[in-house]
């Protein structure tokens, strides 16, 4: 079964956690309607990941409160299409903020993903 996800912004670190409510304002601000969908994440929802081929890595920056996950919603529905535009705002938005946007790495695109270098 699978672990659950963590939403809760109190789980990011401070410096993290007030670039994240700044990019869900701008976005919203755009016309968007960004969701988090992940903050902080146990040890066993990223084993639990990994195993299930739904990450590549044994210990990921939401362990530590360094990363957060976003979604669109649109006409009431998720949004996760690679080429959906908000995702382009997503890690432009990332990068003035000075974070690392998932979106933007060469071999695993991770779209909804931030975090601090």
């Amino acid at each position: 079964m699978e672990p659950p996800q963590n939403r809760d912004l109190n789980a990011l670190v401070p410096e993290l956690r007030r670039k994240v409510v700044a990019i869900r304002t701008q976005l919203l601000a755009e016309g968007y309607r960004p969701i988090i969908t992940e903050t902080g994440r146990t040890a066993d929802r990223q084993a639990w990941l990994l195993k299930n081929k739904k990450s590549t890595v044994k210990h990921s920056k939401h362990q530590d409160g360094r990363a957060c996950d976003f979604a669109f919603i649109k006409n009431g529905k998720a949004v996760w299409n690679p080429l959906y535009k908000g995702w382009r705002r997503l890690g432009a938005a990332a990068k003035n903020h000075g974070l690392i946007w998932g979106g933007g790495w060469l071999k695993f695109k991770d779209c909804p993903h931030v975090e601090l270098p």
